[in-house]
């Protein structure tokens, strides 16, 4: 914790443009999801990221009972449950939930979000674009 509680600092100080969490949410997490919002509200983090499991290690069985966001799976109501508290809605909670009942935030707010400029995209002559996912951002350098 000291060194979660460093970073804070660091980011409370402006010494890192941006503070984020990830999380991979998967069987074995997913219901720890609000508290890792709550966590990262009270480390002062600009960012509480969620990303679903990807198969980069798993034989398809293992990867495939890991792996809640599929709706076949047995946990699937209970993670559609989890994903679906209002605190995922939050500006500060990048996700890509685009499942039914998940909580999101308006179209319109994750545009603004997506468009807004930090300093250091500014410096490196990077903007952020609206994608066909509006909760997720991508980087691309600006041509003009």
């Amino acid at each position: 914790m000291a060194a979660l509680r460093f970073l804070r600092q660091l980011g409370r100080s402006g010494i890192i443009p941006q503070l984020k969490f990830s999380f991979t949410y998967q069987v074995d997490n997913f219901r720890e999801m609000p508290e890792f919002v709550d966590f990262c509200e009270s480390m002062n983090c600009d960012f509480a990221i969620f990303e679903r499991l990807q198969n980069l290690a798993f034989s398809w069985d293992e990867f495939r009972s890991k792996a809640v966001h599929y709706s076949d799976h047995p946990l699937y109501p209970e993670f559609i449950g989890v994903v679906s508290d209002p605190r995922f809605a939050s500006p500060r909670v990048w996700h890509d939930f685009d499942y039914e009942g998940a909580a999101k935030m308006p179209m319109e707010e994750a545009r603004q979000r997506t468009n807004k400029s930090h300093p250091v995209q500014k410096a490196l002559g990077v903007r952020v674009a609206a994608t066909a996912r509006p909760t997720l951002a991508t980087c691309r350098r600006n041509a003009t």
